[in-house]
């Protein structure tokens, strides 16, 4: 029998979406850095604390605890940026002074400030739907409730006399949970903390940060072990085979036109919407330029190491051998990881040859060309000293990716002309 959501959990959720709509009436825009005020540890302790976020302002996710006593679900009470924005704006004072005392608190704790627009500009800390002050920390935590529940998904979703729709609904929703913790812990790679501190504030801090190279290198791990790896993307036959397609149809609602499930699309749609990530133009530059804005003597973050990990990361089988002879059954690169290799070097070589330097910087697409180089020789070596211990998918897959490659590291850019310039291949 389904258990009843209790009614604390009810109005609890109740009264922050109050407090929320609430707090846009009086002119409170949306604060997505509010959940950053406590710890997850924090969040679900003894102490309970009942404003879990910073601001009701922020989109905060219910907060389950796995292995720790539970907390509040959501906030209940108001944060500190809460009070503070509202006594900016409502205390009755005919001083400036007293306006600009209010506003010089902009550095304490809790009333960091990140609204809409803010969202996806390179700071890694200004998310929707996260929890804690490290979003990697959610991340890992959002990964382990995904392993935890399907285990037993279909009994959790099917009941006996059911149809298998909503276990299609759950698998998706699962799936794409780990593309949201990849895409939190991705940000860090390249990221800035932005803060609106003033000069002359108490603890003001520089408009921008750069993540330590430490906390970036941390991002890029738990992408390449949790994202780029087939970790997460192996099911059972039997449960694929359970994953029915709903039949029914309304507007804007249509039934697949497929009856199986799109495995390797789904698959591929969750990698490559972590993996664009790290070859998205902005976030090339922004390490770029972050390379001159950390000192000599500090750890510091670099494209060479972000292009060679990840070359690393998606091509990992060309580092080693089978330890059994393959087959076309059992391949030795897996279906899931050859469309993951082809995806990127189809990326790689697009920032290879982008011509536009405006928006991808010079020294980007010379580094790209120069993986290109790598990866293409190290294709070759692989198919000359394995090509008859491998399969004919994998076999295939490495013949046709460094044809791409060789076909990069030959083209030419023609500029001038009527048509104002083009690629060719020759």
């Amino acid at each position: 029998k389904k258990k009843e959501f209790p009614e604390e959990f009810i109005g609890q959720l109740i009264r922050e979406i109050v407090c929320h709509e609430v707090g846009h009436t009086l002119g409170l825009r949306h604060n997505f850095k509010g959940s950053t005020f406590r710890t997850l540890a924090g969040l679900n302790s003894k102490q309970k604390p009942a404003d879990t976020s910073g601001s009701v302002m922020d989109y905060n996710p219910v907060n389950v605890a796995v292995d720790t006593p539970q907390g509040y679900w959501a906030p209940s009470a108001l944060g500190p940026y809460d009070f503070w924005a509202i006594e900016y704006g409502y205390r009755p004072t005919k001083k400036v002074s007293d306006l600009v005392k209010i506003a010089s608190r902009g550095a304490e704790k809790g009333l960091d400030y990140g609204t809409d627009e803010d969202v996806g500009r390179g700071d890694p800390f200004v998310n929707r739907w996260d929890a804690g002050a490290d979003p990697i920390a959610y991340a890992n935590k959002r990964i382990r409730y995904v392993e935890r529940l399907r285990k037993d998904l279909i009994e959790r979703t099917v009941e006996k006399g059911e149809g298998y729709q909503n276990l299609r609904r759950a698998f998706d929703t699962l799936l794409f949970e780990i593309a949201n913790a990849g895409g939190l812990a991705a940000q860090f790679v390249g990221g800035y903390r932005m803060n609106r501190d003033h000069r002359g504030q108490a603890h003001a801090r520089d408009p921008i940060q750069i993540v330590p190279a430490a906390k970036q290198r941390e991002g890029l791990k738990f992408v390449c072990e949790n994202i780029l790896s087939d970790k997460h993307f192996q099911f059972p036959p039997e449960l694929l085979r359970k994953l029915a397609t709903p039949h029914w149809m309304h507007w804007g609602a249509f039934p697949s036109r497929d009856i199986a499930y799109p495995l390797h699309d789904r698959v591929l749609r969750v990698q490559t919407a972590v993996l664009s990530y790290f070859t998205y133009p902005g976030t090339l530059r922004r390490i770029y330029d972050a390379e001159s804005m950390v000192g000599e003597k500090e750890d510091s973050f670099t494209l060479v190491e972000l292009f060679e990990t990840v070359q690393g990361a998606v091509w990992s089988e060309l580092a080693s051998k089978p330890s059994t002879r393959p087959t076309d059954r059992k391949p030795y690169i897996s279906s899931t990881r050859r469309n993951l290799q082809r995806f990127y070097v189809e990326e790689l070589t697009g920032i290879a040859l982008d011509p536009n330097d405006s928006w991808m910087p010079g020294a980007v697409r010379t580094l790209a060309r120069h993986q290109v180089k790598q990866l293409s020789m190290t294709i070759g070596n692989y198919l000359a000293n394995n090509s008859a211990g491998i399969d004919t998918y994998t076999h295939s897959h490495l013949e046709e990716c460094q044809t791409l490659l060789r076909k990069t590291l030959e083209a030419a850019f023609q500029l001038g002309g009527s048509s104002g310039g083009g690629l060719l291949f020759f």
